[in-house]
């Protein structure tokens, strides 16, 4: 590998010479796929940092950017690199610059190898800019503190996995290893992995399932639960001071998953049933059943096995006529995860009645009263039919109305066009500035060089020039963030025209629906407001004048 032959050959002797005045230097942009996810991480990005800051210190002379597309950091064998690998032995770099340490590598070892072994054998000057890493500072050594901890992910990937195993003991050993004990249950002050009955919530427990064996809906004993004031399991762990993250405890509104996980629960026997999920790339997977840890008999049961065993026959029996009441499929439910009631903010349920003479009838509707509380909300059902034809009358006289505007918006265009251009110019002159400032430092540096002027001269003088040039960076990067803001504009304008012109005949389909809908609210009084996905757009050329 040409990484390991550099390594043996580091012997050879050191052909680097150095120019007087300036540090000859590298650009080494790198960009992986999974990148290509992370703006701050694209290769226009990445040259820009680096151009700015060549831009204020005049002893860099950049001679050539090498950059990798889509090359992952995990190996060092990549052309642009390999290249300026070359072109360093061959003495022609004298400084290799990137954005940050990833760039370089993620091969850590290696990583390492090059930062504190290759570069400075070749006399090579290595410059992170986010880390603010140099090393041709004194306190370069601080380098190895993000590599040393970046080697130490390594050794924490593996102290992880030894904690999972000790997991799987004590789970085969029937301790409970869980955070938080399940609802009704408390971990034991003097062992945590026992779990003992929780006075002040057993009894809810037993509640539910005595509910369930007299065949009341999980809806009907989610609305009781709530009604009667009883707190959910998430707001009473908050108040034991189990649970302290607002993320973990939801509204207070006791939900029929919430029942539903409870009457599913085995461990209200005195079993112990763990190992139902394992976590995988930060990730909840459920296991299949055979792979669940189950021991017999590891604590004090809240409800008897017979119990427990009724109710699952009476969910079984609920499952049944569920399926046979809905025999016959939903059909798809284009407005799903967008459509919500403009009086309570829940998602609005899509429900299904079936009549002889018309046949299937869709609506949607709120379901607060119904599974939360009673007096929660004003109510919302409208049909679905009818809804459709709302929401599609309201895109129809936005599209209408910015087609009807196509002169207007060329004419914007075209002045949003000049502009451009005329940034552009002013652009240009700026860089001519600043390339002329840039000149003035180096000619400074070279007169510090040949003591033509005092080290205090020096300083002063080139903070004077640095701060001009970093101002006239500023104008720069206001007038190209404005040229692209415009030109992305101008895009979208044309993509939406093109939309709109191909979408004359106006149908709700779930393709529709995800290219222009962003949400729908319906108020009990069944006004209907639609957010379209372009909505900005219009706002912002003034074409949006729809009430």
């Amino acid at each position: 590998m040409a990484r390991k032959s550099r390594k043996n050959n580091i012997s050879n002797e050191n052909t680097v010479s150095k120019s007087n005045f300036t540090v000859n230097t590298a650009f080494y942009i790198r960009l992986s796929v999974e990148d290509n996810k992370n703006r701050g991480n694209s290769i226009e990005h990445q040259q820009m940092l680096l151009k700015n800051f060549v831009a204020v210190n005049p002893e860099f002379h950049v001679v050539k950017t090498y950059i990798d597309n889509g090359k992952t950091g995990t190996n060092f064998e990549r052309p642009a690199f390999q290249e300026m690998l070359r072109d360093i032995e061959a003495g022609k770099i004298q400084c290799v610059m990137v954005k940050d340490l990833s760039r370089l590598g993620r091969n850590y070892i290696d990583t390492g190898y090059y930062i504190q072994s290759y570069f400075p054998y070749y006399k090579v000057r290595f410059i992170a800019l986010n880390e603010n890493f140099d090393t041709a500072k004194e306190d370069s050594g601080n380098i190895l503190l993000p590599v040393l901890n970046m080697m130490n992910e390594s050794y924490a990937l593996d102290t992880g996995k030894k904690i999972k195993e000790q997991a799987a003991r004590d789970m085969r050993a029937g301790k409970f290893i869980g955070a938080r004990p399940p609802y009704g249950y408390q971990k034991s002050p003097d062992d945590c992995h026992k779990l003992i009955v929780d006075e002040e919530t057993a009894p809810v427990v037993k509640q539910i399932f005595q509910w369930v064996l007299e065949g009341v809906s999980y809806d009907k004993i989610a609305v009781m639960l709530n009604e009667a004031g009883v707190m959910t399991p998430s707001h009473y762990m908050k108040k034991q001071g189990i649970i302290s993250s607002q993320n973990l405890i939801g509204q207070g509104y006791w939900q029929t998953f919430t029942i539903a996980k409870i009457v599913r629960s085995e461990i209200y026997t005195g079993d112990m049933v763990q190992g139902k999920s394992v976590t995988i790339q930060h990730k909840q997977i459920k296991t299949d059943k055979k792979d669940w840890i189950v021991v017999k008999n590891t604590h004090e049961a809240i409800i008897s096995n017979e119990t427990f065993e009724k109710a699952q026959q009476c969910r079984i029996e609920i499952d049944k006529k569920s399926k046979f009441k809905n025999k016959i499929p939903y059909t798809e439910n284009v407005l799903k995860g967008k459509i919500f009631c403009q009086c309570c903010g829940k998602n609005l349920n899509r429900g299904r009645k079936i009549t002889k003479t018309k046949g299937e009838i869709y609506y949607f509707f709120c379901i607060t009263n119904w599974r939360i509380k009673k007096g929660n909300c004003e109510g919302v059902r409208i049909n679905e039919r009818k809804l459709f034809q709302k929401i599609l009358s309201l895109f129809d006289e936005k599209r209408n109305l910015f087609l009807e505007k196509e002169q207007y918006l060329q004419q914007q265009i075209q002045s949003m066009q000049k502009n451009m251009v005329l940034w552009k110019q002013q652009q240009t002159a700026l860089e001519m500035q600043m390339n002329e400032k840039r000149l003035y430092l180096q000619a400074l540096y070279e007169n510090l060089i040949n003591k033509v002027i005092t080290q205090t001269e020096y300083k002063e003088l080139r903070k004077n020039y640095q701060n001009e040039i970093e101002n006239l960076l500023s104008e720069i990067t206001c007038l190209e963030e404005i040229q692209q803001y415009n030109s992305q504009k101008i895009q979208n304008i044309l993509k939406l025209k093109e939309d709109f012109q191909l979408t004359q005949n106006s149908e709700m389909t779930k393709e529709f629906a995800d290219k222009f809908i962003e949400r729908v609210e319906v108020s009990p009084d069944n006004t209907v407001t639609v957010t379209f996905y372009f909505d900005e757009l219009l706002n912002e050329i003034e074409v949006n004048d729809i009430a």
